[in-house]
Formats: C-alpha cells, sequence, structure tokens
C-alpha cells in the first residue's frame, strides 16, 4: 500500500503516509507548522497515537515516529486517520497537541526535513562539499 493524503489546518498542515520503504509497510503522520516552516513525525506523539489507536494501549513498536506495521494496519490507520483529520473539530485538537510538541519536542526546519527523506542520495556535491556551506563556511569579506 502507497498512500499519502495531505490537511490543512490553520497553524499546521499534515501529511498521513502509508507506504512501502526498505521491504517493509510503514505508516506515519508528518506535520508542518504553516508559519515556520518546522516539520516532524509526530505519530508517536501521545495525543496523536491516543486518537490513532483508539484509546488502546500503544503496542511498543507504535512508540517509534513510523510505525512499521502490516499491510492491513497500514490500511486501517491510514482510512482512521484520515477520518479523523477530515473532522475540523478533531484537527483543531491535532493542531493544540503539535503546539505543545513543538515547544517541547524536536522539529527541524522545512529544507532539512525534506533532505533526510529523500529516497536518493546526490553524491554529485557542490563546490563546498555539500549542498550548502555550514555556518563556518560562510563569511562577511566582500
Amino acid at each position: 500500500m502507497h498512500s499519502i493524503q495531505s490537511f490543512e489546518g490553520e497553524r499546521y498542515y499534515f501529511d498521513v503516509v502509508a507506504q512501502t520503504k526498505g521491504g517493509k509497510q510503514t505508516f506515519e503522520i508528518r506535520s508542518t507548522c504553516v508559519d515556520s516552516g518546522a516539520s516532524a513525525i509526530v505519530t508517536n506523539v501521545k495525543e496523536v497515537m491516543n486518537v490513532v489507536l483508539d484509546g488502546a494501549k500503544p503496542d511498543p513498536r507504535f512508540l517509534e515516529p513510523t510505525w512499521v506495521v502490516t499491510g492491513k494496519e497500514a490500511e486501517e490507520f491510514f482510512d482512521h486517520t484520515v477520518s479523523i483529520f477530515s473532522d475540523e473539530e478533531k484537527l483543531k485538537l491535532m493542531e493544540d497537541a503539535m503546539n505543545d510538541d513543538r515547544t517541547n519536542g524536536k522539529w527541524t526546519n522545512e529544507e532539512d526535513f525534506i533532505g533526510d527523506d529523500l529516497a536518493f542520495d546526490d553524491e554529485e556535491d557542490d563546490e563546498w562539499g555539500d549542498l550548502e556551506p555550514d555556518d563556518s563556511e560562510i563569511t562577511d569579506d566582500f
């Protein structure tokens, strides 16, 4: 199964993703802050996990940001989560949970998040040895 559904809230965008990755079926929910572009995989955020699992006690594999699941589980989680994010009141509750998680969590800026998630690796380097220089290579000399 390979499915993605995106939702736009007032403060966050959400992507519900079920895909085959490395020969395994995975399920995850990604969130991006509209204002800052900061992103994170939030499937294991307590409030999100409770809603997706309908309050059931989480299996240890659900404590990871990306869940390795069976094809049937992926389909069930995907369909259930899409219905949650389709409900405006529940979407607002998820946005409130993102505010708390972003304040306490390790969200990355959008460019870093996207770059870490690419299915390919561009091995061609620019003149600095990577795509962008780090701060130590930037000078104000004009």
